[in-house]
């Protein structure tokens, strides 16, 4: 008896302990995941709750700048992180000798909120004057990536100065189309129309009185290898170019209102890839977006389409508004697309399946499975709409003001454009992925994507594009000096 009741005792404690194992086991991994999830415990005295936190993450341009959160300064600078209690804040970012930024932040419990984005503007901006320009400056132009500023000095003539602004000292060269190269019988004014990818080549539109335009490469380092377009194709009603690929060979041409692939190298010309097309743009690896208008069936469709593909993958068809007009853009965020689409003045933002790869082809097994993420509904026309590199952002403009849709924050913002000197509408042009300049009655102005931290910055003369410097450093724009002669100016952002 004494043994069988020493077996039941410790058969007893042992399943004692495996209870309070798995007992321990369970919290221990319900507090894990509460934590993980963003929940955390507030013991106050002889009374505790559950809290659930997020993640702010903020950082700035400068950085090294004083944060805020509520008005109370968190203990680290930018680049700083903070666990704050989900819920609405007032954000502050400051540092000496720059203008106070400040927004109103939700913050999610259990994830990151990214404010990683702000542009501090310095107090004190002196404009420098980096070089006088004559007073028939007819139009300028910076490079994708900014390392480049192209200025036109006179619309008669095909010279091209090129400026380098990817350094503190910009350096200048100018290259000029061969007269051979172009209708000069016929000469009428030059436009500045595009660069290419690795910024060798920009394409110029010589518009004509009683002509075709004519469509120009100019080769900024062997200007004699400069190409004209209708002459090497034979080939007269181009309505646009884009360039298909980095390298400035491959072209896609809109013709008569066909896109066709145009290769410069080899001088062939491709089968049209697309017809009936209003508009058309290039996204990523050679996938061409278009907008389509079928006037039999008074539709309007929207979609995209590469070589190699039988038939146009159609994403969304609309009814045909005759006489107004329509875009389209795209860009990925994390593993989806958005579609950006507009139509007189409404536009969509549908997002697609999670792709992890690129966009479907056009096997229709291969689904997008689109959804409607946001609408927009303009008071004007829209002119303009755009989904950011990134992805984050998607923007439509009407000229009066701008709509933009945060897909990190899902949020939506409006904003009233300021008038420019004419009061007319204007497109407002981006500085950065955050960021969007326009004229203030001659100042350049700058928005934020949401409509916040607006600056007036410099004297500008908007018909010419304002870049920053790949550096963040400088900003250059056009305005006049006070004998009214153009001039090529800048003002430092970052003391680097």
């Amino acid at each position: 008896m004494y043994y069988l009741s020493s077996r039941k005792k410790k058969l007893a404690k042992k399943l004692f302990f495996m209870a309070l194992t798995a007992v321990s086991i369970v919290i221990g991994v319900t507090v894990l995941t509460a934590l993980m999830l963003g929940y955390s415990f507030n013991f106050n005295g002889t009374e505790g709750h559950v809290e659930r936190i997020g993640i702010l993450q903020v950082d700035s341009k400068p950085n090294g700048a004083e944060v805020y959160l509520n008005n109370q300064r968190h203990s680290t600078n930018t680049r700083a992180r903070i666990a704050p209690i989900e819920g609405d804040y007032n954000l502050r970012i400051q540092k000496e000798n720059y203008r106070t930024w400040q927004k109103q932040v939700k913050v999610k419990g259990g994830e990151i909120t990214w404010v990683a984005y702000p542009r501090l503007i310095p107090n004190k901006l002196s404009p420098q004057s980096v070089l006088d320009l004559p007073k028939t400056l007819a139009d300028a132009l910076p490079s994708g990536s900014s390392r480049r500023y192209a200025l036109l000095e006179n619309a008669t003539n095909p010279t091209v100065n090129i400026a380098f602004i990817d350094r503190d000292t910009p350096e200048f060269k100018s290259v000029s189309m061969p007269d051979s190269s172009y209708d000069k019988a016929g000469l009428g004014n030059f436009k500045l129309y595009l660069w290419s990818g690795n910024e060798r080549y920009v394409v110029l539109k010589h518009i004509r009185a009683n002509n075709p335009i004519e469509w120009l490469i100019l080769d900024t380092e062997k200007p004699e290898e400069s190409v004209n377009i209708n002459q090497a194709f034979g080939i007269d009603n181009i309505n646009e170019v884009v360039f298909g690929d980095y390298g400035g060979s491959q072209l896609y041409a809109l013709i008569d209102g066909k896109v066709r692939n145009l290769d410069i190298s080899n001088k062939t010309i491709s089968s049209p890839l697309v017809d009936n097309v209003n508009n058309f743009s290039l996204y990523g690896d050679g996938y061409i977006l278009f907008v389509q208008d079928n006037p039999n069936s008074k539709t309007r469709k929207f979609g995209y389409i590469r070589k190699g593909f039988k038939e146009p993958r159609i994403i969304k068809t609309l009814p045909l508004e005759a006489g107004k007009k329509a875009f389209m853009d795209v860009d990925k965020y994390y593993d989806r697309f958005y579609f950006l689409v507009s139509n007189g003045n409404q536009a969509w933002l549908y997002g697609s399946k999670s792709l992890f790869y690129g966009l479907p082809s056009d096997n229709k097994n291969d689904r997008l499975d689109l959804s409607e993420i946001s609408k927009f509904s303009m008071n004007q026309e829209i002119i303009s709409v755009n989904v950011t590199e990134n992805g984050q952002l998607a923007t439509v403009q009407d000229g009066k003001s701008f709509s933009t849709y945060n897909l990190e924050s899902t949020l939506q913002s409006s904003t009233q454009i300021k008038p420019n000197v004419s009061g007319e509408a204007q497109k407002l042009r981006y500085l950065d992925t955050y960021m969007l300049w326009g004229d203030n009655n001659g100042t350049l102005r700058t928005y934020e994507f949401d409509g916040e931290n607006q600056n007036d910055l410099l004297p500008v003369i908007a018909k010419f594009d304002a870049t920053i410097s790949p550096s963040g450093k400088y900003l250059y724009c056009i305005n006049k000096n006070s004998s009214g002669d153009y001039q090529f100016v800048r003002i430092q952002l970052l003391d680097i």
